[in-house]
Order: structure tokens, then C-alpha cells, then sequence
């Protein structure tokens, strides 16, 4: 697979781009809904279905989403749409960190992560596609491997910053997380 020393460094560090935004993806999709929810419902009295609503709302604009940035994807490449859409994503997780009791501002942020995840997923298999034609299904699988990362890692991660130094943190580190994913796309 690496005849090529410096195919083998770019390909290498393509699959553990695609392994974060599967990450990323799986994570900021649903699972993080699993420690906001209880955060939420003890800090600020919220129900369940306050929380999940802008989520479950935003799904449906997924569905016409992934058809759009698929589009796009092929038309303008991958940099030039993950690029703003990893920005969005970055300033709806700040957004969740600083809204607080403001629910407004906490709806829109969780809508916007929601849908701004999409383009993390195809980004991943995008890059499998474009960079490895012989061994597509073979990358796939590495790459696809963040998924269930986050639910056996992130989950707790996320859980412990959340627990510990507060929702506004753990959500500001992700943020940050998602800036560098940004920088490492634009080079």
C-alpha cells in the first residue's frame, strides 16, 4: 500500500484526518446529546424534548444537506466546502458553550452543529475516495473507525471536562479542536 515514502506520510495523515471528523461527526451528531441533556435538565430545569428539538430539527434539514454538499463537494472540492463549514461548526460549539439559561442562542448553536457535522462525515469518505482508489474499502474502514471512538472515548472524555471544569469548557475545547481540524484541512 506504501511504495511511496511520501504518499505513505500524506496518506497516513489523511486517514487520521478522516478518523477525527468521524470523531467529530459521531460525536457532535448524537452522542454529545448524552451528557448535554443531563446538564441542561439539573442546571437550568430544561426537559428533554427543549433540549433535543433544535437537533431533531435540524435532522430533517440533513436529509436535503447531504445532497448539497455532496454536490458541492464534487464541484468545488472538499478544502473549499469543509473549510467554512468546519468555522460554523467551531462557532456552534462555542455557541453552546457561552449560551448559558439563553435558549435562543443555545437552539441555533445546537441546529448549527448538527448540520455542520454532515459535511465532516462525506469529508472522510471523500478523502478515502479521492486518495485511495486501490484500497478504498480498506481506508474506509480505518477512517470509519472515529465513529464508535467517540462513543467508547469521547462519551467519558467529554463527561469528565463537562463534570469537572464545566459545560462552558468542555465545549469551548471542542471548539478549539474543531479550529485546528480546520487549519490542518486549509495546508
Amino acid at each position: 500500500m506504501f511504495k511511496n515514502a511520501k504518499f505513505a506520510r500524506y496518506s497516513i495523515m489523511l486517514m487520521l484526518l478522516g478518523i477525527c471528523f468521524m470523531f467529530f461527526y459521531s460525536g457532535l451528531q448524537v452522542d454529545h446529546l448524552n451528557i448535554l441533556t443531563p446538564y441542561l435538565a439539573e442546571n437550568y430545569g430544561w426537559n428533554d424534548l427543549k433540549i433535543t428539538n433544535p437537533a431533531t430539527y435540524a435532522s430533517l434539514v440533513c436529509i436535503i444537506l447531504y445532497l448539497i454538499i455532496g454536490a458541492l463537494f464534487v464541484k468545488l472540492g472538499v478544502r473549499k466546502v469543509l473549510i467554512p463549514c468546519l468555522l460554523l461548526l467551531a462557532l456552534g460549539c462555542l455557541g453552546i458553550a457561552m449560551a448559558g439559561e439563553n435558549y435562543g442562542l443555545y437552539s441555533i448553536s445546537l441546529f448549527i452543529v448538527r448540520i455542520m457535522v454532515v459535511p465532516l462525515q462525506m469529508g472522510g469518505f471523500m478523502l478515502a475516495a479521492n486518495w485511495f482508489i486501490k484500497y478504498r474499502g480498506r481506508v474506509l474502514g480505518i477512517v470509519t473507525i472515529g465513529s464508535p471512538l467517540f462513543s467508547i472515548a469521547g462519551i467519558g472524555i467529554l463527561t469528565a471536562v463537562a463534570g469537572n471544569l464545566g459545560l462552558k469548557t468542555a465545549y469551548m475545547g471542542i471548539s478549539a479542536i474543531i479550529i485546528l481540524l480546520g487549519v490542518l484541512v486549509a495546508f
